[in-house]
């Protein structure tokens, strides 16, 4: 979710395909190592030893991918809303 979060929060209006999943290198950059660490402490022995983790089923990641599915639709309907709303007060 809190990827998902990053990538939707980029701009306040603008779609976030209007202002581009992959223009931001450094925000990949840090979604690359976020997603690398979470890796790390729940699929080896070394991070489930040292944060009291266990390995998680595709079912978890099936259910965490359809949440943050949701969250990128109701945030690109609540972003269309508002660009309307806005344009049709100051008549842009």
């Amino acid at each position: 979710m809190q990827m998902m979060n990053v990538t939707l929060c980029r701009h306040p209006l603008k779609s976030s395909f209007a202002v581009g999943l992959f223009s931001n290198r450094y925000i990949l950059l840090g979604l690359a190592a976020e997603l690398g660490v979470i890796l790390f402490i729940i699929y080896t022995a070394a991070g489930n030893w040292l944060f009291g983790t266990a390995p998680i089923g595709i079912e978890v990641w099936l259910l965490a991918l359809a949440g943050a599915a949701l969250m990128w639709l109701l945030e690109e309907i609540r972003k269309a809303w508002l660009r309307r709303r806005l344009a049709r007060k100051f008549g842009a």
